[in-house]
């Protein structure tokens, strides 16, 4: 978690509402993310938080519950007959049968960024354009893959 320096109240506020954070200064944040150091001396590190590329998660859940011989019918649209249990995956247009089912929105990318060296999830708090860059790993060509995200909030202020 860092923020530029005119921003460091942000961080202050974010570390006393949060729990789990070591502060580190720039020589500390230098040796977890050198790319990082040259613009910004302090930032929080929370050991045990991490992040997932939500597509290669999903593959792999899909693979072992294959493997259990589980069968998986995708857009079913009715419940098929033998069914032991169905698994409703239509997000948002689940609505109908959980109204009190709630969106989470914000805008995201997927980069490839040879120059980028972040080996973390970093998060970025700004007043206006908080952003998040989670490294995926690379390419079949070696480049590296980031997923750059933007919160609602700040999505919705760029739009602006």
């Amino acid at each position: 978690m860092v923020a530029p320096a005119r921003d460091r109240k942000l961080l202050d506020r974010f570390e006393r509402m949060t729990q789990g954070a070591s502060r580190l200064d720039a020589a500390q944040l230098e040796q977890l993310e050198p790319g990082l150091a040259p613009r910004f001396d302090t930032a929080l590190f929370y050991a045990d938080e991490a992040h997932l590329d939500p597509g290669a998660a999903l593959n792999f859940l899909l693979n072992e519950v294959r493997n259990t011989g589980a069968v998986v019918q995708f857009g079913a649209g009715e419940v098929p007959a033998g069914a032991d249990f169905v698994v409703d995956c239509r997000g948002l247009g689940a609505q109908d049968m959980l109204p009190t089912l709630r969106g989470v929105r914000g805008e995201r990318i997927v980069i490839r960024a040879p120059e980028i060296a972040i080996e973390r999830p970093v998060r970025l708090l700004h007043p206006r354009f908080p952003l998040y860059l989670v490294p995926w790993g690379n390419d079949e060509t070696g480049m590296n893959i980031f997923m750059l995200g933007a919160p609602r909030s700040s999505a919705r202020t760029a739009a602006r």
